[in-house]
């Protein structure tokens, strides 16, 4: 039969809810163990309400500690068990690349006291990005790769291979560790 009791809906809508709430680090409990409070407003908790790391909320209670944006549909930061939305979490906290000026997220780059997207780290002569395990070299201004370092006479090419002109700094790229001559 194509009619589907409102009963069924409701028990569908409220499984997938669930299941995304588990996806999004959220709960949907039915409080049954107890009286629950909600650790916004102080007002009991009945019926549905989500538990994030073992706080419960109202739903329309769970919002950002900034702008009141409310959280419940995931997407979230916690800061010393406060909680953000993503764009004020990034303003009050987030790690700007020194090169576009944008937040840095994910797998950055962090060499000479910067911060840079991995795109945003490249040769300051020919503007290449360095690859990932790649020895990278200061020549007093900038970050140069090793091909532009031989070219500019940093680095002289020897039978053995190349002798260093500069000193070692050391760095970690995507957990692999980048040498700075």
């Amino acid at each position: 039969s194509l009619l589907i009791s409102l009963n069924e809906i409701h028990r569908v809508v409220l499984s997938l809810v669930i299941v995304l709430s588990e996806h999004l680090n959220l709960r949907m409990n039915s409080p049954t163990e107890g009286h629950v409070v909600c650790h916004t407003c102080g007002e009991s908790c009945t019926g549905e309400v989500l538990k994030v790391q073992d706080q419960y909320f109202h739903a329309v209670c769970f919002v950002c500690k900034v702008c009141s944006k409310a959280l419940a549909g995931g997407g979230f930061f916690v800061k010393e068990n406060e909680f953000y939305c993503a764009s004020d979490y990034q303003q009050l906290y987030g790690t700007k690349c020194v090169v576009c000026g944008d937040y840095v997220e994910g797998e950055v780059v962090t060499a000479m006291g910067n911060t840079y997207h991995q795109h945003c780290f490249v040769c300051s002569k020919c503007k290449s990005p360095f690859p990932a395990g790649e020895k990278v070299l200061f020549d007093g201004s900038g970050c140069v790769c090793h091909q532009c370092a031989v070219g500019s006479g940093m680095l002289s090419p020897t039978k053995g291979g190349t002798r260093r002109k500069n000193f070692l700094i050391s760095l970690c790229l995507n957990d692999q560790l980048v040498e700075l001559y």
